[in-house]
Formats: structure tokens, C-alpha cells, sequence
């Protein structure tokens, strides 16, 4: 009976530290404010301060975000109508421009947040798609960030 115990705690240990797996059992808003957590703990950490880290802080930044973004889902809405005169070869082209742009402007800005907070409004959830609303506050500026969400598959993705 002990044994059971310990190894379902062992389990459950696991998988919650392997927080991917989970994603799909995740609300929006949950993903949303446990993704910024853990981005807001990258930015904070000591041992990515100084310049010469920079890189570093963005990259693991970066391996923590691109799994909940849909890019060729944000290309697409960034084109509109157009998106379907383009081939598959140029959907993906630029759908690849496009996701890099995105990351370096946004990497770039990350930086300006490190001292802020970021407050959690609230959730709006219709079928499969959502809102999550958020205020970005560093000192006397707030920025309202909505966040779009689309479910594909098991997954919520922005």
C-alpha cells in the first residue's frame, strides 16, 4: 500500500514537471499565466543579469514560448485573403519570416518587462476559441494585453 502511494506521488511528480504533456489539460488562462510565470522567472534570474547573457535569457525564453504559439496561424491572420493566393512553399516561407521577425522584436522588448507585473483579468472561452486579458505593468505604464486563442487539437494556442 506505501509502495502504491509512493510510486503514484513519483508519477504525478513527474508529469507535472513535464508541463508539455500537460498543456492540453490546461484552461487558457491557466497556460497563459503559468507560461508568463515561468518567463517572468527567466527574465529575474540572476544568472542571465549581466550583457554577455542576453542571448542565453532570449533563447530560453524562446524554447518556453514557441510551443503555445500557432505561427502559421498568426501568418495567416496577418495576411488575411491573401494567404490563400500564396503556395504551400510560400505559406511556409513566410509563415518561417514572419515567426522570426516576431521573435527577435519580441525577445528584444522582453527586457523592458523584467521589473514589471503582469495582472491576470480574466478568461473568455467560446467553443474553441479564447480571450485571455492581461495588464502589463512596469512602474507608472500599463499595457493591455489580450491574448487570442485558438484550441487545435488537445491544445490551446495563441
Amino acid at each position: 500500500m506505501r509502495s502504491t502511494v509512493l510510486l503514484s506521488l513519483i508519477t504525478l511528480l513527474m508529469l507535472s514537471l513535464c508541463s508539455p504533456l500537460l498543456v492540453w489539460a490546461q484552461t487558457p488562462g491557466e497556460m497563459v499565466t503559468k507560461t508568463i510565470d515561468q518567463g517572468m522567472q527567466i527574465l529575474r534570474d540572476p544568472a542571465y543579469q549581466e550583457p554577455d547573457q542576453a542571448d542565453i535569457r532570449r533563447q530560453k525564453l524562446w524554447e518556453l514560448l514557441e510551443p503555445i504559439f500557432s505561427f502559421e496561424e498568426v501568418a495567416k491572420l496577418a495576411l488575411g485573403r491573401h494567404w490563400l493566393d500564396l503556395t504551400p512553399n510560400q505559406q511556409k516561407e513566410f509563415t518561417d519570416t514572419f515567426t522570426n521577425i516576431l521573435k527577435d522584436v519580441y525577445l528584444k522588448k522582453s527586457d523592458a518587462y523584467q521589473n514589471g507585473e503582469i495582472i491576470y483579468i480574466r478568461e473568455i472561452v467560446k467553443g474553441s476559441r479564447s480571450k485571455v486579458q492581461t495588464n502589463f505593468v512596469n512602474g507608472e505604464k500599463k499595457v493591455v494585453v489580450d491574448f487570442s486563442m485558438k484550441k487545435i487539437g488537445n491544445s490551446w494556442k495563441i
